[in-house]
């Protein structure tokens, strides 16, 4: 909050002053608020460790939340000069570091009981997404002889995070949950799902490759142009899925009363 008031209030010196703030609030909410909020939530819905989701956050999401907490002095370094390097990518090693330690019980459990559902593939890709922004966001710093030259790099990450990882997974938790609230036994929560779950492989497929045809190649070309398509209409054509599952639910209460 306080590097957001300071880049709206305008950053006292120059402009690399300025680049080196709003890449440390960038780095500070993508990386602390939002990723380590979907992580920690995904032990719930995805992850169960040896019995329940408490053993898994125990043993796996206790490194992660100091080496997030490494990372956030490291972002925040960037805005008092190009020299804090160093610390910048000490903290976004670490936390890379923490993820690669959180993710275990993720990959155990898949190759345990491999996700076919499309809830639980999205939730699956949506973390992929992350891990991958995260170990290309390391490899650019670590090439950079200075952490304000990040600041023109990191575009092609913005799709990977957005629709890859955040709203992918957003979809992903809906798909899961809605039919928990509203589908009123087994007989609802499977007719809500299979409402939410129409033609769920072609919509995962266009997101995912949309995703990454928008990382790999460059704006402004037709495969990139193509990617957005791709990207909006699958996760896009939820939106009007998960507005007819409560609907259908509410229909189907009235017809039982």
């Amino acid at each position: 909050m306080g590097l957001g008031l300071l880049l709206a209030g305008g950053v006292a010196g120059s402009t690399d002053a300025y680049r080196a703030a709003r890449l440390a609030h960038a780095h500070l909410n993508v990386l602390g608020w939002v990723g380590l909020a979907v992580v920690g939530t995904q032990f719930y819905l995805v992850a169960d460790g040896a019995t329940h989701p408490h053993g898994a956050w125990s043993r796996a999401g206790g490194p992660l939340v100091p080496a997030a907490a490494g990372a956030r002095p490291g972002g925040a370094a960037a805005g008092l000069g190009t020299q804090r390097r160093t610390v910048a990518l000490a903290g976004l090693a670490g936390y890379a570091a923490g993820l690669t330690v959180a993710l275990v019980p993720f990959v155990r459990t898949a190759l345990r009981r491999p996700p076919h559902t499309a809830a639980s593939i999205m939730l699956g890709a949506g973390m992929a997404w992350f891990a991958v922004a995260v170990a290309a966001d390391l490899a650019i710093l670590a090439r950079s002889p200075q952490v304000v030259e990040l600041d023109g790099q990191l575009g092609r990450l913005v799709p990977a995070l957005a629709a890859g990882f955040a709203l992918q997974t957003l979809t992903g938790a809906l798909t899961y949950l809605l039919p928990a609230v509203f589908g009123r036994g087994a007989y609802g929560n499977r007719r809500l799902s299979g409402i939410l779950e129409l033609a769920w492989p072609l919509r995962v497929t266009a997101v995912n490759l949309g995703v990454a045809l928008l990382v790999t190649r460059p704006a402004g070309e037709w495969p990139s142009t193509m990617g957005w398509w791709l990207a909006g209409l699958g996760l896009g054509s939820f939106v009007p899925l998960a507005a007819a599952a409560p609907l259908a639910s509410h229909l189907r209460t009235e017809e039982a009363t």
